[in-house]
Parts: C-alpha cells; structure tokens; sequence
C-alpha cells in the first residue's frame, strides 16, 4: 500500500493541520511531504504587491523576476529562491523610481479606480482601451509566462493573461459590461454585480478572455517597455459569448497555463461555455508564431483547427461576441467542475507530464489533484492530493507547479518539486514533494517461501509466483513476463498497456522492504518492454511489484 509521509511546520495555517494525503496508487512510499508559508514584503512604500493567483517566477541574470496578478499584473524583482522548505518572507523591489505596470485592466490604473464616466471622455488619456479593449475591461491579470526568442532576434517575455469583462461595482463606481449590455447594472440590485464584501461574481455578466501579451527584454533580462504589447485574445469559447439576442452562451475562457514542449506553447485554459462543449481545452502555438493570435490552434479530438473564428482581428472584436468558437474538445470534461488545470514536464523523460487541477467536488469541497500523462492530451484519473471546505478556505488557490530552482516554467525533476498557490490574504502556500528514498535490505541472502505473507492491509494476500494485489473491471495492463528467472544481472520485463496508465514497477524483498523504485512513467496503450539492471543487486529472492491505479500484480524473481 503506497503511503505519504505528512509533516507540517508551521503554525500560521491551522485550517491545514487535519490534512492527510491519500493516494489512490498501490505503491510503495514515492514522496515526503512538508507545506510551508512564504510572504512576501514590500520594499515600496507606495505600492503594495499581493498575489491573487501564484506568482509567475522568470531567471533574472541576478536573480528572478516575478510577475504579481491581481486586477492588473505588476513586475518586480528579488534574489530569494521560492523553493526553500521552509517558512520564509521574501523582500520585493521595484527595479526604477516609478511604478511600473506592465498588463492593465482599462477601469484600473496606477492602482486605483476611475470614474468610468471620465474613463469614457475625451480628458483620459487611455480613453481608447476603455472604449475598446473588450478582452480586459475590469480585470487583466498575467497568470502564465515565458522567455522565448522573439520573432526580430533578442528574448522577449511572453505571458498569457486572464481578462474579464462584466457588470462591476467598486466603491460608488457602477462599470457596465460590454458583451451583454442589455444586462444593465443596478446599484440597488447586488444580483446584477460583481463585488460586495466578501467579493461574489454576477455569473449572468461575466465574461473571460485568453490574452497574449509580450514584452522585450534588456541585457540584464529585465523588461525594456512600460507596458505589455497586448495581442488581445488568441482563442475562443467554442459556443462564443452571446447570442444574436443578448442571451449568454457562455462565460468565456479562464485560468491558463502553459507549458513549452517541442517546439510548441501549450495552454491549458477553462472553457466555460454552457452548451455541454466546455471543460478544459488545450491550444497551442509555435514559439516563433506567439505574438500572432491567428496562427493558434486548439485540439479537436482528432486535429489541430484554429482556435479564432475565421476573419477575427481584436480591432473588430466587438461584432464576433455572437459568434461560435472552435468545435474543439475539451481533455477534461466540463461536468468535472475545473477551476485550473496546470500541467509540468518531469526533466528525467521526454514525454512525462503531470498536471495539478483544482477542482469543486460533488460535495461542494474544493480539491487539489494529480493526473499524469504520455501525450499531453490524454489524462489519468485524478489523485487528490489537498483538499479545503470551500473556496474561502483553501490555502491552495490556482496552483502551479515550482521547481527546486525557483521557478515556474513548466519543468520538475522528480526527486523534488513544489505546488504552490494563493491564501485569502495573498501570500503563498508551497506543498513540497521529495522522492522517499528506499533503503536496501540486510547483507546475505533472502529465504525463500512461497507462501510468505508479504504486508497487511484491510485484506491479507499469500504470495504465489504470481499474485494480483487488487482487480478492477478496467484492466489497464495486463500479461507482465519477467525473464530469465534467476538472473545473473539482467532481466527482462514485458507487458500489455491497454489504455493510457500511470505505471509503477517496485521491488521489494520477499518480507516486504522497500528496495527500490524501478519505473514511475504513464504509458500510452502498447506493448511495453524493458531491461532491468539488478547486478548491483544482492543475492536473493525478491518481489517486483507492477501496478496502477486499479491493478497491482507481483512477480518473484531470484538473484543469483
């Protein structure tokens, strides 16, 4: 039975201290886990850094810049490495005299509020993107980045960020939709807003949009502009916004993430349209095409198609509200209730992935998982790994993956990573993961009986030559041969994946101890065959254990 080692060193989060990890692998020990607070403290004393969703950490050649998101997304920069098990507070600094922010919403700028009457005259000098930049009206926070080669030489930073538009009240300021605006705003009806105290979205004017955004860089990797270049949106909800008579079709896209693999951005990002074609939609782009919106592509079950209507500019954004999206389909359904879906690549294989979703249960909780996958686009079951109440109380807010370097570009190793994500007062929770390190047995040879109990659960299993721990009616593998048996060295394993499987091959020694992992990869369906090196080995009798989420089978094999 696989087990997870809990430790908790801290005090300040006590809505934690009851929570136990369960894995649904029968596995030997893969992970230690430890969660810790960092907060963050700010050096200027006129502006305030406070993260709605995680930062976004980038190298910075003497140190790491973070990209803070909350109405609008900040720049800063400071020498700490995030990834310390421990609690800490790191300092933050701007890099000039002036605030700089670099991705606006178009109601919130130098961190205050306008009158959306003077917003709209003449007299404001962005007038314009309060008239016409749809995609980021109330709310413009970057919730993805990275450094890639621009299209003119030189790096720049690409980030996609999560733009809304809808019905707001802020203080005494009333900001009226511009997707549904038949949907009026009424100062003395809350059910028509988003806000109050504790905040709450008007879900009937509530639009969101997938943004690109893109910034050169100076020698020393910071930002050499003011502002984003804003690209507007790159994709669209596959049932568009509304419909030719004002009715909503859907809430837009949310929450992306992204991950550089071949060549390529992937994105991951919440398509809440409400004709039954939501859910989690995957969309890519060249790296040498991402300042581009029409060169995006989004998977449709069986290829790549656009992700924008034909003809979409964002010049015109405003005559395409009525019209459908891609007819794309989602990797994870809609009915699975996705909040964010945030995908990592583990540095030892190729194609490796893992993916942290947050997610509301069925009981209405709100829940942290794992998935795996070979291909990017086909996922295991989830395997909860937190869990909270409600949204209120979850210290896991819009998680992202963190490598032991500090940073948040889409790679971990396996040995150790950090999740982290967001608490209701805009620090950050980091749930630190470090491969269990399994210990050898004793010198000698092992004794062999094939009868040996091998471990107690809630059932008792005799150990045979072959023995299947556990069944279910989905048999994901299947025929596991191991030879030659006894070996010198060598040995040979083989075995039948019949639909994708996050698979486990351990060995143990013939009463139960730990000896080694041996694979942890997720297979696509296929015949899978590998050579094992035990000449390291001691001489004796083992078990080696294949398993997955719903199957586990166990092979003796003796060293000679």
């Amino acid at each position: 039975m696989k087990t997870w080692y809990v430790k908790y060193y801290f005090s300040v989060l006590l809505l934690l201290s009851g929570f136990a990890v369960r894995s649904q692998h029968n596995d030997t020990v893969i992970y230690n886990q430890s969660t810790y607070n960092t907060f963050f403290e700010n050096k200027a004393k006129d502006l305030k850094l406070w993260n709605e969703a995680p930062p976004v950490i980038l190298p910075q050649h003497s140190g790491f810049m973070v990209i803070s998101t909350t109405f609008f997304s900040t720049v800063w920069y400071h020498s700490q490495n995030l990834a310390v098990p421990a609690n800490d507070k790191i300092k933050i600094n701007r890099r000039d005299s002036k605030p700089r922010f670099y991705a606006t919403s178009s109601s919130h700028w130098w961190q205050r509020f306008y009158d959306p009457a003077f917003l709209a005259s003449t007299k404001h000098i962005y007038r314009n993107s309060w008239q016409n930049h749809h995609w980021r009206r109330n709310y413009n926070g970057v919730f993805s980045a990275h450094i890639i080669n621009g299209q003119n030489g030189g790096n720049i930073v690409f980030a996609l960020s999560h733009g809304e538009n809808k019905n707001e009240k802020i203080y005494d300021f009333l900001y009226q939709n511009t997707v549904r605006p038949g949907f009026v705003i009424n100062s003395s009806n809350p059910d028509t807003y988003s806000g109050g105290t504790p905040y709450a979205d008007c879900w009937e004017a509530y639009f969101g949009f997938l943004n690109g955004n893109w910034a050169s860089m100076k020698q020393d990797s910071s930002l050499s502009a003011q502002y984003f270049n804003d690209i507007g949106p790159v994709a669209w909800p596959s049932a568009g916004y509304v419909s030719a008579d004002g009715e909503q079709l859907s809430q837009g896209l949310r929450h992306p993430s992204s991950i550089i693999h071949d060549g390529y951005i992937y994105i991951y990002v919440i398509d809440a349209s409400m004709d039954g074609t939501g859910g989690v939609k995957l969309i890519r782009v060249k790296q040498e095409d991402a300042i581009v919106p029409q060169r995006y592509q989004t998977w449709s079950g069986k290829e790549w198609i656009a992700a924008l209507p034909e003809g979409y500019t964002k010049d015109k954004i405003d005559s395409y509200f009525t019209v459908r999206g891609p007819a794309n389909k989602p990797v994870i359904t809609n009915d699975k209730n996705t909040i964010r879906f945030t995908v990592a690549r583990f540095n030892e294989s190729t194609n490796d992935f893992i993916a942290v979703e947050e997610y509301i249960n069925q009981d209405n909780t709100l829940q942290v998982a794992f998935r795996y996958s070979g291909d990017l686009i086909n996922w295991s079951e989830r395997e909860i790994i937190y869990s909270a109440a409600g949204w209120g109380s979850s210290a896991l807010r819009y998680p992202v993956f963190l490598n032991k370097n500090g940073l948040t570009d889409g790679s971990i190793d396996k040995e150790e990573f950090y999740v982290i994500g967001t608490r209701d007062d805009g620090n950050v929770t980091k749930l630190h993961f470090v491969k269990h390190q399994l210990n050898s047995p004793g010198t000698g040879s092992v004794n062999s009986n094939s009868n040996e109990l091998l471990w107690t659960t809630n059932q008792s299993y005799r150990m045979n030559n072959t023995t299947v721990l556990r069944n279910a009616a989905d048999v994901n593998f299947e025929h596991v041969e191991v030879f030659p048996v006894p070996t010198l060295s060598y040995l040979d394993i083989s075995f039948q994946v019949n639909s994708l499987a996050r698979i486990f091959i351990s060995l143990f020694s013939l009463n139960g101890v730990p000896v080694e992992n041996v694979i942890e990869e997720t297979f696509l369906p296929q015949n899978v065959k590998r050579t094992l090196d035990f000449s390291n080995l001691k001489s004796g009798v083992y078990l080696l254990k294949v398993t997955d989420n719903n199957r586990s089978i166990v092979k003796k094999i003796i060293k000679l």
